[in-house]
């Protein structure tokens, strides 16, 4: 029988995909968006890449790994080293005339000021009258200023408080928060000012159920608590919506808890992880949650 000189069938071929020309695939490429990894997601990617032995993960995954943990330190060092939300400028309001309120929810009108006034003195006010007051009798031949302190005013939530409080609200919260959504529920709202400086604020939501309520937000400054302006303002948020459900979440090392405790929330149940998304890396608060209810 003559040779056949056909190739085989069930030889392979050497695989050389320079050659080959998909025009569905690269018109695919083309439109295919690649989303940034957050934060959060290069956390988690960089506690898998610990855990794994080093000599085991390939070249260019040590590379990925080496400009995320580049970029955790840098990220470090410039929050330690520049102070680029200084409490000092964050916060102030513009001198606006106070007006009658609209809401748009509920369809009334209400006074601009809620209260004015408080029985104790903050801190903050405390140290510039005692400051003053020594100046006074370390050089009592130099003429002063007198330092008198003002009223604070608790004000329901104007348009022009936004910017402030957002400031606020990403400086000792998280980032990229955007509260212009509380000016829809401007009735259940209370923020409290001393001159042009917003020192405190509390936001209640409408639940997604009927006499429900949700504080999202109850923040006081630092040098401003244990005065009782948070107490007044939960007081507040509270009696505007007397008869409703009110819920909340808190951290579980937040000292606000106790407030909430002595008003009679009490704790229903504990989200593992509820801020994992939300805190840095370093933080040292609780990124557990409690949810707690109003008796």
């Amino acid at each position: 029988m003559p040779k056949c000189n056909r190739k085989s069938l069930l030889v392979k071929r050497k695989n050389l995909p320079w050659k080959k020309t998909n025009a569905t695939s690269s018109t695919r490429d083309q439109t295919q968006e690649i989303d940034e990894l957050t934060e959060y997601e290069e956390d988690e990617f960089l506690k898998k890449l610990r855990l794994c032995n080093y000599e085991l993960i390939p070249e260019n995954i040590r590379r990925l790994k080496r400009k995320f943990v580049l970029k955790k330190l840098k990220q470090i060092h410039m929050r330690n080293e520049v102070d680029f939300e200084n409490e000092s400028i964050v916060g102030i309001i513009p001198t606006i005339p106070h007006k009658i309120v609209n809401c748009t929810y509920t369809d009334r009108k209400l006074k601009p000021i809620i209260r004015k006034g408080l029985s104790k003195m903050p801190l903050y006010i405390s140290m510039f009258v005692e400051l003053n007051e020594k100046l006074k009798k370390m050089w009592p031949s130099r003429e002063h200023v007198d330092y008198k302190p003002c009223s604070i005013e608790f004000l329901y939530v104007q348009p022009h408080h936004i910017p402030a409080i957002n400031a606020l609200v990403n400086c000792y919260f998280w980032p990229l928060i955007d509260m212009n959504c509380v000016l829809e529920y401007k009735e259940f709202s209370c923020v409290a000012v001393y001159k042009k400086l917003i020192i405190g604020f509390g936001f209640l939501f409408p639940g997604e159920h009927l006499n429900e309520g949700y504080i999202s937000f109850l923040f006081v400054r630092p040098h401003w608590r244990n005065c009782g302006i948070g107490n007044f303002m939960l007081y507040h948020l509270i009696q505007t919506s007397f008869s409703w459900d009110h819920t909340l979440h808190v951290s579980a090392t937040n000292p606000s808890l106790f407030l909430y405790q002595k008003f009679g929330f009490k704790f229903e149940k504990m989200y593992i992880g509820f801020y994992d998304k939300y805190l840095q890396s370093d933080s040292k608060e609780s990124r557990h949650a409690l949810y707690c209810k109003l008796d």
